[in-house]
């Protein structure tokens, strides 16, 4: 009787075995024929626009789907005969379990065969896609870069382009790990997740902290992946594998199988808003638009997780080099530490999300005054107010309400931003002018925030009425940090006057390293003050300041 009992344990498992496998032959061929014709679709239809390569721009490995020796070995591009070696990579979330991956001890066992039974569950649907859409090379980071190698800085650096030359790419979108696999499906969606399904994949745009973990993370756990985000920004095409459907997105176009997509009437309705605002700003090339963009990128990007946090400016360095279209002597010579020597100083106002958790910070803050330095998700003040010839065709809102006032005598008087004396390795001079402040306690701020929408305020000691701005924290204060005896500054980065108005803004810095013969004394950044919508007034003149005398003010 036990022994029977055992076969019928095994026949029973087997036969289980048998029926997923025929459930996932079934996803897969179905999956596989619809995106088939898809691309056939793009080919035909797109030509340059989809089908030209995003850069010149190789990774220094893919893998060969080796169908005569049946499996799969890790090639070097410059072996292959192809100028463009037509490739498909895979956009995806690794989890947080270790799995197998390329070292420099297996690497040459690499090159002979990968062992496919050790690979995790959507690594082996990736390869089984692909060869059901007859590719033969496959780009995987795990795989394809040495991983903690020296080779990594600089394979990851190419990273924006591995994915914007693909001639497709697989995101897995609704897999929590590597382990997943694509074909995952969760529980019925209610109506409402529904009505918003295509809203969120469609716009990729941004939400606060709070809505992005409370919304986001259950069904799309890819979008809160840092990486993800300009692996999606950049591909030329990308299928999504979702909780509801396949998600057809390309350059020109934008498709799902319920066909509530498949009419494309504006350039907000191809691809992602963010995708198609990315693309008109690189072919436009208009300063002003670029700068906007790239702060719009930013404050998406930020909201994402990071297993290294150090890899914050790795992960969006694709699209930093990619804004400034064909010129790349622009992202050589202006880029530094993800601000733009030509946005500065308003590339300086960024904030951190109010609903943001403060607890988890980066152990090296240098340079404090990049956005690079925090952990949080990014703001910067928002101008809700746009004459019609300022507006940006894509409703990118982030630039101020100073920074484009300020170009026009008509409507503004008296506007002063500071001078950037020089940017160099880790630090940032300018002069301005500077006074001493107190930061006022979050609780103790709630008595006196009155309308303002901060719970932070900081005040001018130096000042016979206490005048106060808004202020917003870069770094976890509480009362014990502040009871400390360290000196807080305001230093003026922007201001302006109009008419009965005045608004201003800064950052508040502190004192870190003394001077010193060969060096003055250095300050770094723990935060914005000010506000600068178009709507609040902080007073009828910049007192703050007055008689105060330009400084020079190293931040590091």
């Amino acid at each position: 009787m036990q022994y029977l009992s055992v076969v019928v344990q095994s026949i029973m498992a087997s036969s289980w075995d048998t029926l997923r496998y025929y459930k996932y032959s079934s996803y897969a061929a179905r999956s596989a024929k619809q995106i088939q014709n898809w691309l056939n679709k793009c080919t035909d239809k797109h030509l340059d626009g989809c089908t030209k390569p995003g850069s010149s721009t190789l990774p220094k490995r893919l893998i060969l789907l080796d169908n005569r020796r049946n499996g799969e070995r890790l090639i070097e591009v410059k072996q292959l005969q192809d100028t463009y070696p037509k490739y498909l990579a895979l956009s995806y979330r690794w989890g947080e379990k270790n799995f197998f991956e390329t070292l420099s001890s297996n690497l040459s066992k690499m090159e002979s065969r990968i062992p496919h039974n050790q690979l995790p569950r959507t690594i082996k649907d990736v390869f089984h896609i692909a060869r059901l859409l007859n590719f033969q090379y496959v780009w995987i980071d795990s795989l394809c870069i040495v991983q903690k190698s020296d080779e990594w800085k600089t394979e990851a650096a190419k990273m924006g382009d591995v994915y914007a030359n693909a001639a497709l790419v697989i995101a897995a979108m609704a897999s929590r790990s590597v382990y997943d696999g694509l074909f995952v499906k969760h529980k019925a969606l209610s109506q409402k997740e529904k009505d918003e399904f295509h809203y969120i994949m469609r716009t990729c745009r941004t939400m606060t902290q709070k809505q992005w973990h409370e919304r986001i993370k259950r069904f799309y756990p890819l979008l809160c992946r840092g990486w993800a985000f300009q692996e999606r920004l950049l591909a030329r095409r990308i299928v999504h594998f979702t909780v509801m459907e396949l998600i057809w997105e390309c350059n020109e176009d934008r498709w799902c199988e319920c066909g509530n997509e498949a009419q494309s009437i504006s350039l907000s309705g191809k691809i992602n808003n963010l995708n198609s605002a990315l693309r008109v700003t690189r072919r436009d090339a208009d300063p002003e638009k670029t700068r906007l963009m790239w702060r719009e990128c930013v404050k998406s990007f930020s909201k994402r997780d990071l297993t290294q946090l150090d890899d914050r400016l790795f992960a969006i360095s694709g699209i930093a080099s990619y804004i400034r279209g064909p010129n790349t002597d622009a992202y050589v010579n202006l880029y530094h530490h993800g601000l733009w020597a030509d946005a500065l100083p308003w590339d300086l106002l960024w904030y951190c999300d109010p609903t943001s958790d403060f607890e988890s910070t980066k152990s090296s803050r240098s340079p404090s005054y990049s956005w690079a330095s925090v952990d949080c998700g990014i703001e910067w003040p928002s101008c809700n107010h746009w004459l019609p010839e300022e507006k940006f065709s894509m409703a990118i809102s982030t630039g101020t309400c100073i920074e484009f006032r300020s170009k026009s005598n008509e409507r503004s008087t008296g506007a002063r931003i500071c001078v950037v004396d020089k940017i160099e390795n880790d630090s940032l001079t300018i002069t301005s002018r500077m006074t001493p402040v107190r930061v006022i306690a979050e609780k103790e701020a709630e008595h006196q925030q009155n309308s303002l929408k901060c719970s932070w305020l900081v005040q001018n000691t130096n000042s016979d009425g206490l005048q106060t701005l808004p202020f917003y924290p870069d770094i976890k204060l509480d009362a014990e940090i502040l009871s400390k005896s360290v000196p807080y500054y305001y230093v003026e980065i922007v201001g302006m006057e109009e008419e009965s108005t005045a608004r201003q803004a800064g950052l508040i810095i502190r004192r870190i390293l003394e001077a010193n013969n060969d060096q003055p004394i250095r300050y770094e950044r723990v935060g914005m003050a000010g506000e600068l919508s178009c709507n609040h007034i902080v007073g009828s003149s910049l007192g703050w300041l007055r008689g105060e005398e330009n400084q020079t003010i190293v931040l590091i």
